[in-house]
C-alpha cells in the first residue's frame, strides 16, 4: 500500500492495520531512496578516484602562453572529460 498523507483522518479512530500500512509505506520510502543515495555515492567515489588517476599539469604558462602550452592543457582536459564520460 502506497503512502497516503490524508490518513488518518481528522479525529477518525485510528486502526493499528491502518497507522502500520502508513508507517510501511514509509519505510519503504526511506529504503528506497537509502539505495539511490548508495548508488550516487558509489558513482562519486569512482569519479573521484579516476580523476585522482590524472596527473596535475606541473607546469607554469608563459604570458602570451605557446602553442605547446595550450596544447597540453586542451590534453589533459581531454582526458578529465573522457574519465568522467567513462563512469
Amino acid at each position: 500500500m502506497p503512502f497516503d498523507p490524508t490518513k488518518p483522518l481528522d479525529d477518525s479512530l485510528a486502526t493499528a492495520a491502518e497507522m502500520r500500512d502508513q508507517l510501511n509505506a514509509l519505510k519503504a520510502l526511506y529504503d528506497a531512496q537509502q539505495v539511490q543515495i548508495a548508488a550516487m555515492q558509489a558513482r562519486w567515489d569512482t569519479l573521484t578516484a579516476q580523476l585522482a588517476d590524472i596527473d596535475p599539469l606541473g607546469m607554469t604558462v608563459s604570458d602570451p602562453p605557446t602553442a605547446n602550452e595550450v596544447q597540453s592543457i586542451v590534453y589533459q582536459s581531454d582526458a578529465m572529460l573522457a574519465a568522467v564520460k567513462a563512469a
